[in-house]
């Protein structure tokens, strides 16, 4: 049998935990789907199960996997799962023994590459499901993330982020305009020119002398139009 895989070490280990609250009577794809346990992923985690000798061809649960999964303290097990691991892959701890559990994902990728044909996506999916093992069996210090880490968000004040953008002064603010000794401020605004538009009515009898529209008119020039310039 291939060595076993699942797309993820946090599909693992949720069913795991989920296994260690309560193991079911047959593990098979409908009863995982009942249980909500690895959606779209049935079928990985049945195999890490029977590849690890916990169920058998019929998805039922083994002695082994009775005891694995009824084992209260963390250390119990971390035990048991240790030794249904080293037992399940002995190709892998024959070629490199007790460094096996820290061997690195490009080490892991190669050796089951070799080991199975797989192709580059399997031999690391292969690399990790070894490696979400191993953190369960308290083997290995890191724990195998679940998910792709997210890229740091950039900080405002990063080298290469858009200055802020300069706040334009208001208009006629006191910076603007300045203000003379005795504390008023002139503004800078230009005022449009003012025209004065001025109508005269005059109002004469229809038998008028000539004499007198001379006069008024000769008046009107001297006081209105002389008289402005």
């Amino acid at each position: 049998m291939a060595h076993p895989y699942v797309p993820s070490g946090g599909i693992l280990q949720s069913a795991i935990n989920q296994f260690r609250q309560s193991f079911p009577k047959k593990v098979d794809s409908e009863t995982l789907k009942k249980l909500g346990i690895a959606p779209g992923n049935e079928n990985g985690v049945i195999n890490v199960l029977k590849f690890l000798g916990l169920t058998d061809g019929e998805n039922t649960p083994t002695e082994a996997g009775r005891n694995l999964f009824s084992s209260h303290s963390d250390n119990d097990f971390g035990e048991s799962l240790t030794k249904c691991v080293e037992t399940s892959y002995s190709d892998l701890f024959d070629l490199r023994a007790d460094k096996a559990w820290q061997a690195s994902q490009d080490e892991l990728i190669s050796f089951f590459r070799r080991s199975d044909g797989s192709s580059a996506v399997v031999g690391k999916r292969q690399a990790i499901t070894f490696q979400t093992l191993a953190s369960l069996s308290g083997q290995r210090n890191e724990e195998v993330s679940a998910r792709a880490p997210r890229s740091p968000k950039k900080n405002s004040n990063d080298e290469g982020s858009r200055p802020s953008a300069k706040k334009r002064p208001e208009k006629n603010s006191p910076a603007q305009n300045p203000v003379d000794q005795h504390g008023y401020t002139h503004t800078n605004t230009v005022q449009p020119n003012v025209a004065l538009t001025v109508r005269v009515e005059v109002n004469l009898p229809a038998n008028a002398s000539k004499e007198a529209y001379d006069s008024i008119f000769a008046s009107i020039k001297k006081n209105l139009i002389d008289g402005a310039s």
